[in-house]
């Protein structure tokens, strides 16, 4: 799969964004959605789903890696919701604020992004 880099600065964040697609598990107030991870950083994530819980909620996110399950503390800072009948644009989604992540998450970081 192929990664694309987005300098840092730019949308916000001062880390280096890495596109790249992760299926993860979204805990939002214990229960579990499917998710895509398409847009990562040290600190963010871009979510695809269709859940959106309020700005501001805490959620977890479980991203299943070849290496093992990933588990991420996150809050919610923004949502983006696409109607049903556009079908280009950024799909609905959430932009997470990493709180807690463990070292293979920025070990897997640092491997994208190199």
């Amino acid at each position: 799969m192929g990664v694309s880099r987005k300098p840092a600065g730019q949308g916000g964040s001062q880390f280096t964004r890495v596109r790249h697609r992760i299926t993860c598990d979204l805990v939002i107030a214990g229960k579990h959605h499917s998710a895509i991870v398409t847009d990562l950083s040290a600190s963010g994530l871009y979510v695809r789903t269709q859940e959106m819980p309020e700005q501001g909620a805490r959620v977890r996110l479980i991203l299943h890696e070849e290496s093992g399950e990933i588990e991420i503390d996150a809050e919610v800072v923004r949502e983006h919701r696409m109607s049903r009948h556009h079908t280009t644009g950024t799909p609905s989604g959430l932009g997470l604020r990493i709180i807690s992540a463990p070292e293979a998450f920025f070990q897997l970081l640092a491997e994208l992004v190199s």
